[in-house]
C-alpha cells in the first residue's frame, strides 16, 4: 500500500495502480486494493472505473456502505450522473442518517433535479448534523437555493459562526 502511494502522491500512476492490483490479487476479499485503486482511477478523472472500484469495495465491506456510498455517489456526481448519485447518497442516508457529508450530497443532486425545497431540508439537516468552515461547496448550495427564493441556515454567513454584522 505505502508504494502505491507513493507513487500515486508523485504522479506515477501506472506503477500505483500496479502496486494496487498487487494488493488486490493477493487480498481480493478485502476492500483497501479496491478503495486505493479507485482513488486513482478518480484522480485520472475515470469516473466509471472510480464508481465500478468503490462498488466492488463496498461488497467486500458491506459495514462501510455509507462510506462507499458517499464516495461513490460525489464520482458519479462529478460525471453528472446525478440520479445515481442521489440513490447512493439516499441509500447512504438510510445506514447513516446523520451524516453531513451525504445530506449535502443529496442536496446538491436534488438542487440539480430541481427539488429545491428537499434540497434545501437535507442542507439545513448537514449543517445542524456537521460544522465546518464555509466552502465552495456551501456557497454553490446557497447560491442556488437563494435562487429560488430559499435559505439555508447558514447561508450569508460563515457556516457554525454566529454572524457579527
Amino acid at each position: 500500500q505505502g508504494q502505491g502511494l507513493r507513487a500515486m502522491l508523485a504522479g506515477d500512476f501506472p506503477s500505483s495502480k500496479a502496486a494496487f492490483q498487487r494488493m488486490i490479487d493477493d487480498y481480493p476479499e478485502h476492500d483497501e486494493g479496491y478503495l486505493q485503486m479507485a482513488t486513482v482511477a478518480e484522480s485520472q478523472g475515470d469516473a466509471a472505473e472510480a464508481a465500478r472500484l468503490y462498488s466492488e469495495a463496498m461488497a467486500r465491506r458491506p459495514d462501510l456502505a455509507a462510506y462507499y456510498r458517499k464516495r461513490r455517489g460525489s464520482v458519479l456526481f462529478d460525471a453528472r450522473r446525478w440520479d445515481l448519485a442521489l440513490q447512493d447518497a439516499e441509500a447512504g442516508l438510510a445506514a447513516s442518517p446523520r451524516d453531513p457529508d451525504l445530506l449535502r450530497l443529496r442536496a446538491k443532486c436534488l438542487i440539480n433535479s430541481g427539488d429545491f425545497a428537499r434540497a434545501a431540508a437535507s442542507y439545513n439537516d448537514a449543517l445542524t448534523y456537521g460544522r465546518r468552515a464555509r466552502t465552495g461547496e456551501d456557497d454553490w448550495l446557497c447560491g442556488k437555493l437563494a435562487s429560488q427564493g430559499l435559505g439555508a441556515k447558514g447561508c450569508g454567513q460563515t457556516i457554525g459562526m454566529e454572524a457579527t454584522q
